[in-house]
């Protein structure tokens, strides 16, 4: 059976999963105290660090194992370089994503593999780092190329970055009422669930003939009884309760003086 592009990107997410561990000359094994020990011992510490001797138990792979433990032919990162049957710039990858995935990424003694999220990698990144999927600025590729063991004739699915931006929540605070609501967090910016404003001072729709939500936080007339007089007054509805202009209702009322002092609010009845 071939080994295509699609399998070597759910190889490396099944990796992500398993938090696959670097130690340099590792092919996706399990190692000892002290096959880790030969292993520093063979290659020098600035390969194998002293930290790596605690992954011992632990699944274990370097940058070229990544690739080789799942088309079988062992090579090192150089040795695919010399055998890739095409290679592309950085330039031309960023420019045509969905070309290059299940390509790999390449930089003298590194290699990864380009990812089917737009703008990432995966690669065994290096003992600090492990199994990665990252950004690709988190790395100083240098090219991309094509393996050789590699059957690229079927196509992969491109997720973009936006597709798998992730869920959390957040607090926001409304008229000074703390509410915690559905955000994404993209560049920087907040963007919540317009459905989690309603109820919290917002009054959230579907205009069907326009097709589009419909949100509104309007000042309206509320309607009130003073010593069997009814009145009107300013008022916003937050979360069910309505919420009135209070120098306004001083005035209604007509025995109350109102001033703000210290971030404070002082009623004062007059006498």
């Amino acid at each position: 059976m071939s080994k295509t592009a699609t399998g070597l990107i759910e190889w490396c997410k099944k990796a992500v999963e398993n938090d696959v561990q670097y130690i340099y000359g590792t092919k996706m094994q399990v190692l000892t105290y002290a096959q880790i020990l030969s292993l520093q011992n063979t290659y020098g510490k600035s390969y194998v660090w002293d930290s790596d001797l605690s992954k011992a138990g632990k699944l274990c792979c370097d940058c070229s194992g990544l690739i080789s433990s799942y088309t079988g032919v062992t090579r090192g990162s150089s040795n695919y370089n010399s055998t890739a049957t095409d290679s592309a710039t950085l330039a031309e990858v960023k420019a045509h994503w969905s070309k290059y995935v299940g390509w790999a990424f390449w930089m003298s003694g590194h290699i990864g593999v380009v990812s089917d999220t737009e703008g990432y990698y995966f690669a065994m990144d290096g003992s600090a780092r492990n199994m990665v999927h990252y950004p690709l600025n988190k790395q100083s590729w240098t090219k991309a190329i094509k393996i050789a063991d590699i059957d690229y004739t079927t196509t992969v699915t491109t997720e973009t970055e936006e597709d798998n931006e992730m869920i959390d929540t957040t607090k926001i605070k409304i008229n000074g009422t703390d509410y915690t609501v559905n955000r994404i967090l993209k560049d920087g910016k907040n963007y919540v669930c317009l459905s989690d404003l309603s109820g919290k001072g917002f009054d959230v729709g579907y205009d069907s003939s326009t097709k589009t939500p419909r949100l509104d936080n309007t000042v309206n007339d509320a309607v009130i009884s003073i010593d069997g007089a009814e009145s009107t007054i300013k008022s916003v509805n937050i979360g069910g309760y309505t919420y009135s202009k209070i120098r306004e209702l001083a005035e209604k009322l007509g025995n109350l003086e109102i001033d703000y002092k210290d971030k404070t609010v002082i009623i004062t009845t007059k006498e």
